[in-house]
């Protein structure tokens, strides 16, 4: 598979960008080609963007939502006062969230453009920002529905400086928000993402004890991750008889500091935070290895954008002394949840449930889907058709996890299983790593892999 673009369609503000329609780019009914580019944009912004072309005749649609399912707001094909070389659109948008510019032409033609976004105004986008240290509290109030479903997705492309930046984790985390909203009816307001400099230690924890501590027994909590990962140099926090580790390390997500540098969040950790959550559906998504949280490091290699764990992220960022324990738990809204006998815990049934440790780096009842197994690395890629509706550069495992996911979406089966899911991911991502000669095998765990995906999404 050869990637048709280099590197993935985003726009920024302030940064003019090029083009160049060709016969292989998707096209209308009409005959005429498109590209699609990205952006995230805050509700009342108002935003003004512009195509030029001496090549062909310029014509823009602007819509709310990812390119697999787009809300048109606006659509021109000569600005006022031009002719034929510059369309533009100028709008207030509805709404925080991902938009998307269709780069069309009037008459079908190919040939190089210009694309430009300015935006003044709008509250600032996502839920934080690593220069204004809120108050969490505040910012995650609770109060919600006890049998609502409650999501938090953390991407992260863009690292601090010494940290390899990666193509697909933002526009994975999009991609899994616009699914929630637009196929499984959640509410916006009951998902949280959190993206690059917002994805900080402390804003992690917080809206994962806070916002999906919400959710009471009948509730379902999600966390979805996509982005660097790393591990320590020995089982450094909660360590054996309960805490025992094949490899000896824990392993880590990594992440922004509001100092401006890396960071990291430990298995145990995430451990603690979940087995305290009231929910007893809980769904954890990694792209990454199947180590209990993930790992990411980065070097490209034609379109692909590997993920394996970076040396320079051996030793634990994070002062010791400053990870979570259950006395702390209650800085993030949380309780510790009673012990349950030895090598047991409570299921989403109320029986009892083997625990999950190691690997994992979790206890209690949970579906853990991951990137890959434990000794293979998991990828991105760059160069995804546009037919697809997704952008051109996703992360492997979420492309065809969105597939399956949005196949139940358009059929749903009551019957289907995380575990039949995934059964259904991992030959396709095999597959497709295969044509690369490399080895990537999606994993499911936890004791709750035979919840159905009707118990978990329904209402």
């Amino acid at each position: 598979v050869e990637a048709k673009v280099a590197t993935p369609r985003l726009l920024d503000a302030g940064t003019p960008v090029t083009g160049q329609l060709v016969k292989a780019d998707p096209t209308f009914s009409d005959g005429t080609a498109y590209q699609t580019w990205l952006f995230e944009g805050a509700a009342g912004a108002e935003v003004r963007v512009t195509m030029r072309s001496d090549e062909v005749d310029p014509y823009l649609i602007l819509a709310a939502g990812t390119p697999s399912a787009p809300r048109k707001l606006a659509e021109n094909d000569d600005a006022p006062g031009t002719r034929d070389g510059t369309a533009q659109i100028s709008v207030v948008l509805p709404e925080t969230g991902t938009y998307t510019v269709f780069a069309n032409t009037a008459t079908p033609a190919v040939g190089a453009y210009t694309l430009d976004l300015a935006s003044e105004g709008g509250a600032a986008p996502g839920a934080g920002s690593a220069t204004a240290v809120p108050s969490y509290a505040e910012l995650y109030p609770g109060g919600g529905a006890a049998d609502g479903r409650y999501a938090v997705l953390v991407g992260i492309s863009d690292y601090p400086p010494g940290s390899t930046d990666l193509a697909a984790p933002v526009y994975d985390a999009r991609l899994i928000r616009d699914f929630l909203v637009e196929q499984m009816a959640y509410d916006p307001a009951d998902i949280v993402l959190l993206t690059d400099e917002e994805a900080t230690r402390e804003h992690i924890l917080q809206a994962l004890g806070r916002h999906l501590g919400q959710a009471g027994p009948e509730g379902t909590v999600l966390f979805y991750y996509s982005g660097h990962g790393g591990y320590t140099n020995g089982n450094v926090a909660i360590g054996p008889p309960l805490d025992v580790e094949p490899d000896g390390r824990d392993e880590t997500l990594s992440v922004w500091s509001p100092e401006g540098s890396t960071t990291d969040i430990l298995d145990d950790e995430i451990r603690l935070v979940f087995d305290a959550l009231p929910a007893r559906r809980k769904l954890l998504i990694f792209d990454s290895c199947h180590s209990g949280t993930a790992a990411r490091g980065g070097y490209v290699s034609k379109a692909l954008d590997r993920i394996v764990v970076d040396t320079r992220q051996e030793g634990a960022y994070t002062d010791p002394d400053a990870y979570l324990s259950e006395s702390s738990l209650a800085a993030y809204g949380l309780t510790p949840k009673t012990a349950a006998p030895e090598g047991t815990a409570e299921d989403a049934s109320g029986g009892e449930a083997s625990v999950a440790v190691g690997l994992d780096g979790l206890g209690g009842a949970y579906v853990l889907l991951s990137g890959s197994e434990s000794d293979h690395s998991s990828y991105s890629f760059t160069g995804w058709p546009e037919s697809a509706g997704r952008g051109s550069s996703v992360s492997v495992f979420t492309y065809y996890l969105l597939d399956a996911l949005e196949a139940y979406a358009a059929a749903p089966d009551s019957g289907l299983t995380f575990a039949a899911l995934m059964a259904r991911v991992r030959p396709q991502a095999e597959a497709f790593m295969d044509g690369y000669g490399e080895v990537q095998r999606p994993h499911v765990s936890g004791s709750l892999q035979g919840l159905t995906l009707a118990e978990f999404f329904g209402r």
